[in-house]
């Protein structure tokens, strides 16, 4: 099934695309109680941003249509946190709801498995307490809740879930 996507970098030329699966992702979210972003966060400064630090990857299928994008950044889920090069944070992981294909947030997350530089140990991501989608996607995937806390500046969303999961650790099991 991953032959039949492509998974690189988003460039500029997915900037108009990328905008609009924003735009779509946050309308859903609000018709299904999904307090997590507003009409300012994310924004289409944020994904050009993403794009231009060549953060931001996007799962395209053959004939070229985006069907899903994230971020994978070392910068913490804490502003002023030192960078460690064993971590990586997923962030801003939004589908095409309108694709009609099922299991795209997982394999999104697979292609950023293979992504990942091999002195990566962690992947964290982090989501707000009413997004059952992303929570259940993170957990389908391996990853595992290890806390929560409030986000400066969004105190009134509640609270944020901090997922882990370790990496390289498959032989293990």
């Amino acid at each position: 099934m991953m032959e039949a996507y492509q998974f690189e970098h988003a460039s500029m030329r997915d900037y108009y695309t990328l905008s609009q699966l924003l735009a779509d992702a946050k309308a859903k979210m609000t018709s299904l109680g999904i307090i997590q972003w507003n009409e300012h966060y994310p924004n289409g400064n944020v994904i050009e941003q993403d794009i231009m630090e060549g953060k931001l990857w996007v799962l395209r299928s053959l004939d070229d249509e985006v069907l899903c994008m994230g971020t994978l950044t070392h910068e913490p889920l804490e502003q002023g946190a030192a960078i460690n090069p064993h971590q990586i944070y997923l962030k801003r992981v939004i589908t095409a709801s309108n694709s009609g294909i099922k299991g795209l947030g997982s394999l999104f997350l697979k292609h950023c498995f293979l992504q990942l530089e091999p002195q990566i140990t962690t992947i964290y991501s982090c989501t707000n307490h009413t997004n059952f989608l992303m929570r259940k996607l993170l957990e389908k995937e391996q990853f595992v809740k290890i806390g929560e806390h409030q986000l400066a500046g969004r105190e009134a969303m509640g609270s944020f879930y901090i997922y882990e999961r370790k990496l390289n650790t498959d032989f293990l099991f």
